[in-house]
């Protein structure tokens, strides 16, 4: 699939949840093939946000597997995040 956009659905959690919702719908172009360029295309779209999306203590799964950057997106149905939360 690559080469070629799509749509995937991501969600989000704790205060991103909050501030962008806790799902939506996203159309990524042909080049955005990785966890990385997911990524940086959402603090695009979302640049007051950009500290949680693109931080290092932020996880992300991609249909239910923890990944890292360099994952692909082929064939993801959804990706979640999972920003890091306080309280005690």
């Amino acid at each position: 699939m690559t080469g070629v956009s799509r749509s995937m659905n991501v969600a989000f959690y704790g205060p991103l949840g909050s501030a962008i919702g806790r799902e939506i719908q996203l159309k990524l172009s042909a080049g955005q093939n990785t966890l990385a360029d997911l990524r940086q295309h959402l603090a695009t779209l979302h640049p007051d946000q950009s500290e949680l999306l693109c931080g290092p203590r932020t996880r992300w799964a991609l249909d239910g597997e923890f990944a890292n950057d360099s994952a692909s997106l082929e064939g993801v149905k959804i990706a979640e995040c999972l920003p890091p939360v306080s309280g005690g």
